[in-house]
């Protein structure tokens, strides 16, 4: 379990014209990571309440508290026996509801949505909804190896889809 809280410190001018929207207007509580993890040799699964770390998913700029997702995340391990990839992983998530950095609650929108808490959104998007998103991803190496490779598919629902390709390899010398 992990609470999250944020205040603005009275930093917000007594003026609604002059808030910063992206601050709380007061304090805010929010129970941020929540989850059960089962982890196994083979696998990892966790929800639902939790912080994610993925290109694109993750706890984002977060000036006041991280942004956190209520869904499921899993990862699978299936050739860990495997000497020559035993690193490879395959990752799985599907996100519901989200909770913003100014946000007391879990929502299903993301910052791009106006009216969204903590952020002012982009107009063209006013009336839509953005309700989850889900991401497939395939990762090799660990850190401090040699090589690491990641490529993930993301799906944002009546929102957009793209994809993330990231490789690097360091040369020992």
């Amino acid at each position: 379990l992990t609470l999250g809280a944020a205040n603005s410190l009275g930093l917000n001018p007594e003026s609604p014209a002059r808030v910063d929207a992206t601050l709380p207007a007061g304090t805010v509580y929010t129970l941020t990571e929540g989850y059960l993890q089962w982890q196994h040799r083979y696998f990892l699964i966790r929800g639902p309440d939790q912080i994610i770390d993925a290109p694109w998913i993750m706890a984002s700029d977060s000036r006041m508290k991280p942004s956190a997702y209520r869904g499921v995340y899993g990862e699978a391990y299936p050739f860990a026996d495997f000497e020559p990839l035993k690193d490879l992983i395959f990752i799985g998530l599907g996100i519901f509801d989200f909770n913003g950095r100014a946000e007391g609650t879990f929502t299903p929108t993301n910052l791009y949505i106006p009216g969204h808490a903590g952020g002012s959104g982009l107009g063209a998007l006013a009336g839509q909804e953005a309700p989850g998103a889900s991401a497939f991803a395939l990762k090799y190496g660990q850190k401090g190896d040699n090589l690491n490779a990641q490529v993930w598919w993301h799906q944002f629902v009546n929102f957009s889809q793209l994809w993330w390709l990231d490789a690097n390899y360091v040369l020992k010398n």
